[in-house]
């Protein structure tokens, strides 16, 4: 079966694996929307009586060292009587539709679990609490946004020290925050030697 994700074996940076995770999401993101949209024409103007409105959502993913390039575009128009939606999705300049989108989303998730990655993001949490330390260790990790980092630094439910490590491999400059001065406070001596050491032995970048 033909794949629309090219290139998949290009080499791996944690910056690389992040861009394909953010397609991802705004792929998942288009996806969610166009089918929340998809019986819009029966719904009634949910504006004022004889109104008009329109919402957009354009997404464009420059994923070309993989072989791919998606814009993906929907429009929204409001009229007095009805919800009127049109859907636009380009892959490499071919017109595609929704199924193209899942499909490529598919193919992202299957190339990061193959190069070993894994991404922290408000649902997987639970995953790495139960992840033994020797599969932590293998494992690449990279963190959805800022937020999701804050939020996974004060889950006091998985331990401090998985929570360094996984911090620290994604490249999270936990000193640079204002809330690790919190976090570092709650561990004991041990703990603090041990955060410390992860840091000097862990590589950093890409």
């Amino acid at each position: 079966m033909k794949t629309l994700l090219q290139n998949k074996d290009v080499r791996f940076t944690r910056k690389r694996a992040l861009r394909l995770f953010k397609a991802m999401l705004a792929c998942l993101e288009f996806i969610d929307r166009s089918e929340y949209l998809q019986n819009a024409y029966l719904w009634t103007n949910p504006g004022k009586a004889g109104s008009t409105d329109h919402y957009s959502m354009h997404k464009v993913l420059d994923l070309r060292e993989f072989g791919v390039f998606i814009d993906a575009k929907i429009s929204v128009r409001n009229s007095r009587n009805n919800v009127y939606v049109k859907k636009d999705v380009t892959v490499n300049g071919d017109r595609k539709d929704i199924r193209a989108l899942k499909k490529i989303t598919s193919e992202i998730t299957e190339a990061l679990d193959r190069k070993g990655f894994f991404y922290v993001k408000d649902n997987n949490f639970s995953e790495i609490l139960e992840m033994p330390f020797q599969k932590l260790k293998q494992t690449k990790f990279g963190i959805a946004s800022q937020n999701v980092a804050k939020r996974f630094l004060q889950n006091k439910e998985i331990s401090l020290i998985k929570r360094s490590f996984v911090l620290i491999s994604a490249g999270f400059k936990m000193s640079e925050t204002d809330f690790y001065s919190d976090f570092i406070a709650s561990a004991s001596e041990k703990e603090k030697a041990s955060v410390i050491l992860l840091k000097e032995k862990l590589v950093e970048g890409d």
